[in-house]
């Protein structure tokens, strides 16, 4: 047998095996296809839900509450407000807007109304710990702030502020979970709960939120509710 015959033998074989481990590949590629095509319901969807996870809820699906509760210690809320207002003590400090900055320590008490808002508000039972933002109007005691551009205007205060009232309308809270005290109606009154020193783990809340005088007042929809005490409520 020639060098030639034995090199042809060999290259033959190769080229089988090639062939073969072409085809194996294939048919992993094409079974791989049809396995996600029909479990795509079951597999894919859990792969994109925990890829692409959602800061909001589907409000046609949430639980309508309506909660009066002992105020949080503190409370962190970032991105579009629909309005805010807010009645603060006489400090001396300055409330920037715009190209403007208004003197708090000239008037007794000043009532802010913030409209179509986009930032940070940071508060606490006592303080606003931050205000920084943008919107497209201000009320200062009934008289109006715009912008002259068309824009938007930044806004913020330079130091803690303290407050009498707040109030936010149409806001997105991150889960939130404490121990507290109040009554919490649920779904229009169907479900009414009176808790004592119990743990509220309340889940993403779209809606509107209210403090004064310690008190923590929420309506809107929440994806769920858990109530850690005597009576272990899970809704």
């Amino acid at each position: 047998m020639t060098l030639k015959s034995l090199i042809g033998k060999e290259v033959d074989v190769y080229s089988k095996h090639k062939k073969a481990i072409i085809f194996v590949v294939f048919l992993l590629v094409v079974s791989s296809l049809t396995y996600f095509a029909f479990f795509e319901g079951k597999i894919t969807s859990r792969v994109i839900d925990s890829i692409g996870f959602s800061s909001e809820i589907n409000l046609e699906n949430s639980i309508n509450i309506s909660a009066n509760l002992i105020q949080p210690d503190d409370l962190i809320i970032k991105g579009k407000i629909d309005k805010i207002e807010m009645r603060i003590n006489k400090i001396d400090d300055f409330f920037y807007v715009g190209r403007e900055k208004f003197d708090l320590g000239q008037l007794s008490e000043t009532y802010i109304v913030i409209f179509d808002y986009n930032g940070e508000l940071s508060f606490d039972k006592e303080n606003i710990l931050k205000l920084k933002g943008k919107s497209s109007e201000v009320l200062i005691n009934g008289i109006s702030a715009t912008p002259t551009s068309g824009d938007d205007m930044k806004i913020y205060f330079d130091e803690d502020i303290g407050y009498k009232f707040l109030k936010v309308d149409n806001i997105f809270l991150n889960p939130l979970s404490y121990t507290t005290s109040g009554s919490i109606n649920l779904n229009d009154g169907k479900i009414n709960i009176n808790i004592n020193e119990e743990e509220v783990r309340l889940g993403k809340f779209r809606g509107d939120v209210e403090v004064y005088g310690g008190e923590f007042k929420i309506e809107g929809g929440t994806e769920k509710l858990e109530v850690v005490g005597i009576l272990d409520i899970k809704i």
